[in-house]
């Protein structure tokens, strides 16, 4: 796979407590497969490209010098055979290379806050997370199989996080998250499944001692 993109960012002060970014990026990818069996026979040969886009906005509002909220807008593309470098045959895989991307778009708001003089870092924030043009198959009895690519994913999570300095030489760091994920899908036995691999909770703590 191969990909070459240019992207323009820039942020703006709107007023002396408000600030806006926001970017454009696009993407030009190329991606081939070719694959022989044991007796050097090509079992596959495939390729595809595209032009993609994709952006991101935000705003930050400065509550106090050690405070801030923050609300952003983001999206990324997964063209078939990037994700794992396998490009597919069948028509109704998501690999295949006449099946439209696909793009997630996330949205999110927080809060970050500096208190104890520096010593102690707080952060907590919420999301919304949309994963669309993901493959349904209508009818895979037929010659080629019947799909559309009107199912989606999402995940609503929370997450907050808070790294403290215990003196000059101890730090401690420690994260908690909650996701909620789920399908949306046609398939009435899938409808509202929990997505794999999206653990309900999570959490780490660590320190550093120098």
């Amino acid at each position: 796979a191969t990909t070459a993109a240019g992207y323009v960012f820039d942020t703006i002060d709107v007023s002396a407590r408000v600030q806006a970014s926001g970017g454009l990026r696009a993407e030009r990818y190329e991606a081939s497969v070719l694959a022989n069996n044991a007796a050097s026979a090509v079992t596959t040969d495939l390729s595809t490209g595209d032009t993609l886009l994709s952006g991101r906005g935000g705003l930050v509002v400065r509550l106090s010098p050690s405070a801030n909220l923050y609300a952003s807008l983001g999206s990324t593309v997964t063209p078939p055979g990037t994700a794992n470098f396998t490009l597919s045959a069948n028509v109704n895989n998501q690999n295949n290379p006449n099946v439209d991307p696909q793009r997630s778009t996330n949205y999110e708001a927080g809060a970050k806050w500096d208190a104890a003089e520096g010593r102690l870092s707080l952060n907590a924030a919420v999301f919304h997370t949309v994963n669309t043009n993901v493959i349904f198959t209508v009818d895979a009895t037929t010659i080629p199989p019947t799909f559309n690519q009107d199912d989606e994913q999402t995940v609503d999570g929370f997450t907050a996080g808070a790294l403290g300095k215990l003196n000059d030489r101890w730090q401690l760091l420690a994260n908690i998250g909650y996701l909620r994920g789920s399908f949306k899908s046609q398939n009435a036995a899938n409808n509202g499944n929990r997505l794999t691999l999206t653990p309900q909770f999570s959490g780490s703590l660590w320190t550093t001692f120098q």
